[in-house]
């Protein structure tokens, strides 16, 4: 099922993710500071990166109506997860990343109610 498209307005590059998992728990570069030097001596400044991380939520053993986290002795368990990129048409760089619904603020649910698409930033920098 696919849960969350990124466009990165000025180049139009997108990335799509479809997961059989209830949840993404979006990172951000908040503490992204200039100090990590990564390959080729790139230095990471403030939110020069992020992460959409498929996943189960966090509080599910405690909530009865989030999908259960519990695999019993002899289950399978089994899990999908595809991230796309890509290239948007011009009309469909509106940027942002449409997510349904939203838990705990940073963890998007397919299960959650008001299943409506949200967005949560824009790669631009414009928005930094």
């Amino acid at each position: 099922m696919h849960e969350a498209r990124v466009v990165d307005s000025p180049s139009g590059r997108t990335l799509d993710v479809a997961t059989t998992e209830p949840g993404i728990q979006f990172y951000a570069g908040n503490y992204l500071d200039g100090t990590f030097t990564g390959k080729n001596a790139h230095v990471y400044q403030h939110r020069t990166g992020f992460c959409l991380e498929t996943q189960h939520f966090p509080d599910s053993r405690n909530q009865p109506a989030f999908p259960s986290t519990i695999l019993r002795s002899g289950a399978e368990f089994r899990l999908r997860t595809v991230f796309t990129s890509g290239v948007a048409k011009k009309q469909d760089q509106r940027g942002g990343c449409g997510i349904a619904g939203m838990y705990c603020g940073s963890t998007f649910s397919k299960y959650m109610p008001n299943n409506r698409p949200r967005t949560i930033g824009d790669t631009s920098r414009s928005n930094r």
